[in-house]
């Protein structure tokens, strides 16, 4: 079968619609590696539980060649696939390939792969037992993670994650075929996301960047500290622009009030905007306390910006020490220190924002990643 005639069903992260997308600000970076595939394949078609909220947005996604079908979400996974069955049947009678956005809610896809003969691909930006892992000690709740997640593998026709870790871990623990499993990263619009020449430079007052939900993993309140330690040390004036919402939103902004620090909390912003923002800082801090392949910190890097992140998994698998950015540990004093190692250091600020960019550039750029993608789909419809 020839890509033009393909027709690919994606399936949306369990309870999730394509609002989520708008208002966290994530539909432009998501949307991207689907538009251009809605230029080869015959038709994409994206099914989403953000029930009727989710209809307002049917033309807007029509405009980008992408069919949207909405449905509601319920407790029950026997309910959403009959829910999904009765409501878009006529999309997935016709569908060739399906695939998943996450692994939540995977049951529903590989249900129909079963039952309707369809081919599946199934596709984690992170593996969601590892994170829920760290998150609770309710083995009867991460069982069953598990054993979804081992499921949706195993009924795949090719599986997707994002980093070799990733790839390894489901080969070891679900004894899948090392031949099933593929490495794509997340990609970024590195047209978008570049380095620009800004002409309000100057050396009283230092920008430092933070894009991310404001939840515990994140570690923003080591981020706090270590900033209010580097502008007493150095007698600098210090701005903090932090992009993001979350749960601990109120908590942190209380913070910076007590720490009296120049924080800009400006919440959500659409990632066609965020480009633009980020690249005119002068430094990225992430601290998170773990990570899988965050975009957020590949977006900062492809600008170009001189990044600091924690020695962490996930981030210290895309940063060469001192080459394309800087390791610190996640407690605030060696947060503080990275900080102000490299606002005294102009040769080295520059040098790892260089190689940050080419970094990018050579190994997650869209247009690096979409071929990737076809490349798995000329594969399984070949099967």
């Amino acid at each position: 079968m020839n890509l033009s005639d393909v027709k690919l069903t994606l399936f949306f992260t369990g309870g999730y619609g394509i609002k989520t997308w708008f208002e966290i600000g994530n539909y432009d970076r998501e949307i991207a590696v689907y538009r251009r595939l809605a230029d080869r394949l015959n038709a994409v078609n994206f099914i989403t539980y953000g029930g009727y909220e989710d209809k307002r947005y049917i033309t807007e996604l029509k405009s980008n060649n992408i069919g949207l079908h909405p449905t509601s979400w319920h407790g029950i996974m026997q309910l959403n696939i009959m829910n999904v069955l009765m409501r878009h049947w006529h999309v997935l009678r016709q569908s060739h390939v399906l695939k998943t956005n996450q692994l939540q809610g995977s049951e529903i896809p590989v249900w129909i792969k079963k039952r309707f003969g369809k081919k599946l691909i199934v596709r984690c930006g992170w593996l969601w037992s590892l994170n829920y892992e760290k998150q609770t000690d309710d083995e009867k709740a991460i069982k069953k993670v598990r054993m979804i997640e081992k499921n949706a593998f195993e009924n795949a026709d090719i599986g997707i994650v994002t980093t070799e870790k990733n790839r390894q871990h489901v080969i070891n623990r679900y004894g899948i075929s090392d031949k099933k499993i593929r490495v794509i990263p997340n990609y970024v619009e590195t047209d978008r996301f570049h380095p620009v020449l800004s002409d309000d430079r100057n050396n009283k007052e230092w920008s430092i960047c933070h894009v991310g939900r404001h939840s515990p993993e994140k570690n923003l309140a080591s981020l706090f500290y270590a900033v209010n330690s580097c502008r007493k040390k150095l007698d600098k004036d210090i701005r903090l622009d932090l992009f993001g919402s979350g749960p601990q939103s109120d908590v942190l902004k209380k913070l910076a009030e007590e720490l009296h620090l120049n924080a800009r909390f400006h919440g959500n912003i659409p990632n066609s905007q965020l480009a633009s923002a980020v690249a005119k800082a002068d430094l990225f801090v992430f601290p998170s306390l773990y990570e899988n392949h965050p975009k957020a910190l590949l977006e900062a890097m492809s600008c170009g910006l001189p990044c600091i992140g924690s020695d962490v998994e996930g981030v210290k698998e895309l940063i060469v020490h001192g080459e394309t950015g800087y390791l610190c540990d996640v407690e605030y004093q060696s947060i503080a220190s990275a900080i102000e190692i490299l606002i005294s250091n102009d040769e080295l600020r520059l040098r790892i924002g260089k190689n940050a960019r080419s970094y990018i550039v050579e190994n997650f750029s869209l247009e690096k990643v979409f071929k990737m993608e076809l490349g798995v789909l000329q594969e399984v419809v070949s099967f």
